[in-house]
């Protein structure tokens, strides 16, 4: 760590707590205008966090050491993104205008910030006599999460300039009319939580507990405890934002496939889009979702396995073979009376969507007796 210049109180308090320390220290040295690359030694810190909680359900050692191997290739593709690359130069340039800044932009009905960096910085401080940022008014600036959602970084790579957006696509709105969010309208996520408060016999004051699985800065997650007064929510990631939306539940860098064990029958509500798609293990983490949930809590994500990370990798196979194996299982659960699919949303019509492409699943379901772990025994291994 002897690279590592010294935190500055002013900057590193502004980086979320749920961080590795490790990682605390690369946004930091962002801040200031010194980028240093992760060492190998350092993403094995970070790595290893992952995995320290006893887990809710544990993982045959090969899968668990496949995930270790995508959260290492995560940090390590940290050391080669250029937007971090060109935010942790000394010279950046913030300006709200991208129609005038931007000559990458596509056409677009609104306006959004620039982070402009390097040469072109120079170019445009020159120009136009802007200051470039400080180290305290880089961290203020990169750490207000609205300005995470739109902005977008500029820099100059081989004499042409390109753009990339600071918040990763697929981060949504809770509610959207056009479909790019959880929800369509408010009706459906008011229906899914009297539901739930209905099956537990609770008062519409009385709090309920959510975990947001994928919900990246937790940007639906604050509308929805804006919107539902009563309520927490927790969001799960496994990729840190720098920037993030203050939420009551709280924030947690961690695996959907391996949720910790203190999760176990803690929430009233699950909720998770397009976040299945992107993991390595989706089934597992579909089990390891029902486990979280008390008795009357409800379930709503949408699962999809064609497009999953071994998808690419070209082991979807291995899916197509154990996907149906919980299917199975989980379905002789709701014969069992355990579980009850809602109106609508049965594990047979995901399985029959899933043989098409572009596979939609959804999968909403009620918890109506208490999950015992003695249940998984009865499915075959996966």
């Amino acid at each position: 760590m002897s690279k590592v210049i010294e935190s500055l109180d002013t900057t590193a308090s502004r980086i979320p707590k749920h961080f590795h320390p490790v990682t605390k220290i690369f946004f930091d040295n962002i801040f200031a205008g010194k980028f240093r690359s992760l060492e190998n030694e350092e993403i094995g810190q970070i790595v290893e966090a992952y995995f320290t909680a006893e887990p809710l359900i544990p993982l045959p050692v090969d899968k668990e050491q496949n995930l270790r191997s995508d959260i290492t290739k995560l940090y390590e593709d940290y050391n080669e993104r250029v937007k971090y690359r060109a935010l942790g130069d000394r010279k950046v340039v913030y300006v709200t205008d991208s129609s005038r800044y931007d000559s990458t932009r596509p056409f677009r009905e609104w306006e959004y910030p620039l982070f402009i960096t390097g040469k072109l910085a120079s170019r445009v401080q020159r120009k136009d006599h802007l200051p470039f940022l400080s180290p305290q008014a880089k961290a203020i600036l990169l750490t207000d999460p609205k300005i995470w959602l739109d902005a977008r970084v500029v820099t100059e790579v081989d004499g042409l300039a390109q753009t990339n957006s600071l918040c990763p696509w697929g981060t949504r709105n809770l509610i959207d009319p056009l479909g790019h969010s959880y929800y369509r309208n408010k009706d459906d996520l008011k229906k899914l939580l009297e539901t739930t408060r209905e099956a537990q016999k609770k008062n519409p004051t009385d709090e309920i507990a959510i975990l947001d699985i994928g919900g990246s800065n937790g940007l639906a997650a604050n509308e929805l405890e804006q919107m539902e007064g009563h309520s927490s929510v927790t969001n799960l990631t496994r990729e840190p934002q720098l920037s993030v939306f203050p939420l009551r539940g709280g924030h947690l860098l961690g695996l959907a496939e391996r949720l910790p064990q203190q999760f176990s029958r803690s929430f009233d509500v699950v909720l998770s889009r397009t976040a299945f798609t992107y993991m390595r293990y989706p089934h597992i983490a579909l089990i390891n979702a029902l486990y979280t949930l008390k008795v009357g809590g409800v379930m709503d994500i949408s699962f999809d396995w064609r497009k999953s990370t071994p998808g690419k990798d070209g082991q979807l196979e291995m899916l197509d073979r154990e996907v149906p194996l919980v299917f199975d299982w989980l379905d002789g659960v709701r014969q069992e009376g355990i579980v009850r699919y809602l109106s609508g949303h049965n594990i047979k019509r995901v399985k029959e969507l899933n043989r098409v492409y572009p596979p939609d699943g959804r999968i909403q379901l009620l918890v109506e007796k208490p999950l015992d772990l003695t249940m998984l025994d009865r499915m075959p291994r996966v």
